[in-house]
């Protein structure tokens, strides 16, 4: 689902030069989450929560004294 709701969908929309994955010279929006979702299991996933929203390369929500959102 991660795979197809980035990757995969920048390639779709023919933006994969410019967004998509973690890449010096792309665009980069992403949140950071308290833990790891592919070593919870399913059943984790619900209990992950959002540490901080990066938009552009700017902590738009959480990190240091800032609140999640």
């Amino acid at each position: 689902a991660i795979t197809f709701s980035t990757r995969q969908a920048a390639w779709a929309s023919h933006l994969d030069q410019q967004i998509g994955s973690l890449r010096p010279g792309l665009a980069a929006d992403m949140v950071v989450l308290d833990r790891d979702p592919f070593a919870s299991g399913p059943e984790g996933v619900l209990d992950t929560k959002v540490v901080a929203t990066i938009v552009n390369g700017r902590v738009v929500a959480g990190g240091p004294g800032r609140s999640p959102g």
